[in-house]
């Protein structure tokens, strides 16, 4: 996400161009900063389960609209939420006694979503798929009587995160971009390489949601969307500067995670935490819209650090007795994981390419 635009090409340009630049920089700055902290703290006030979900989805949802979304686009939205959302509940609970069935469909999903994810179409339905098809299936398995809840929840949390996102543009409304500010859509990759990236990370998150939905794991929920984060992001971009920069936003979305919640638990008023949440949220949100290419770095750090201190404030009902340094351990275990199985692909995938092409040469 390039939101400075690009380099002036002619001496005798108007300023107009390089302030409307400022201008809307400042004002996604100012989104990102009012709906994280304003989501997260009225999901807090109403003691909303996944409140931390909320402003993540806001995240995505800010970071990659330009402009409010219509009406009809917002309700679509709305729409591909709730049909994500029991599309998951429903196959989970037809295929929950026959594993080896839901594995497969569980598996096709992740596949698809990846796929559209990498080639840049339908990225947002790719994200519901990704959070529906990796938690309802196993909270479905290990869980049978709170799925349905699970389904709501999530699906609560996307209405309100489009909700939040009108009530943001509202108020900091998007600078209509000049002719010399218009973006540059990136060129999607080729098919062959959107097909890599999209089994390579369905190959990863599977066995994850596997694990989860044989065996009892404390904290399930924070492992898998944590996983999913970092996967998620892999499919935007690929390379080893790509995976570096995945790397840097997770730590320092965790190090700044850790940092708040500190502070939180050394003064625990809700008018903190929502100071605390605005200052975070612009910190992150100033370095997204000045960071140019390196933007998602900093997209990264901004989600991993709502997830892992929204875990600490309002702990998950798997791991309710949980210290806030074990679910730090989750992240970096989590973490550990995509990152060396994403080396490992990665690397056999690449090796694989060459030979196939001389074979077929």
């Amino acid at each position: 996400m390039s939101i400075e635009g690009h380099e002036d090409g002619d001496e005798g340009a108007p300023e107009e161009p390089a302030t409307g630049r400022g201008l809307g920089a400042h004002r996604l700055m100012l989104r990102l900063a009012f709906g994280t902290a304003g989501s997260f703290a009225l999901a807090e006030a109403l003691d909303w389960e996944l409140s931390f979900l909320i402003p993540v989805l806001v995240v995505q949802l800010l970071a990659v609209m330009p402009a409010a979304p219509p009406l009809a686009q917002g309700l679509a939205v709305m729409a591909m939420f709730g049909a994500s959302t029991y599309l998951a509940l429903i196959t989970s609970g037809l295929l929950a006694h026959m594993p080896v069935l839901l594995t497969i469909a569980v598996g096709v999903v992740l596949f698809l979503a990846f796929f559209l994810q990498a080639s840049g179409r339908a990225a947002l339905m790719a994200t519901l798929l990704l959070i529906s098809f990796g938690i309802i299936p196993v909270v479905a398995v290990q869980s049978p009587d709170i799925a349905s809840d699970i389904a709501f929840f999530i699906l609560r949390s996307g209405i309100v995160a489009v909700l939040w996102v009108w009530i943001a543009f509202a108020l900091f409304p998007a600078v209509a971009p000049s002719g010399a500010q218009a973006a540059v859509t990136p060129t999607p990759p080729a098919s062959g390489e959107i097909v890599r990236r999209a089994a390579i990370d369905a190959a990863i998150l599977l066995p994850v949601i596997v694990l989860a939905m044989t065996f009892s794991i404390p904290a399930v929920v924070l492992i898998v969307l944590t996983v999913t984060a970092i996967l998620r992001q892999h499919s935007l971009a690929s390379g080893r500067r790509a995976a570096v920069g995945l790397l840097l936003g997770n730590l320092l979305g965790g190090a700044t995670a850790l940092v708040a919640y500190n502070l939180l638990s050394a003064v625990p008023t809700f008018g903190f935490l929502i100071s605390l949440l605005l200052l975070m949220g612009l910190l992150f949100g100033r370095r997204i819209t000045n960071a140019g290419d390196a933007a998602p770095l900093f997209v990264t750090a901004l989600i991993t650090f709502l997830i892992v201190f929204g875990m600490g404030v309002a702990p998950l009902f798997d791991e309710p007795g949980a210290t806030f340094a074990q679910r730090l351990l989750n992240i970096g275990i989590a973490c550990g994981y995509a990152f060396a199985a994403l080396a490992l692909l990665d690397a056999a995938t690449r090796r694989e390419m060459p030979l196939r092409v001389r074979s077929a040469a």
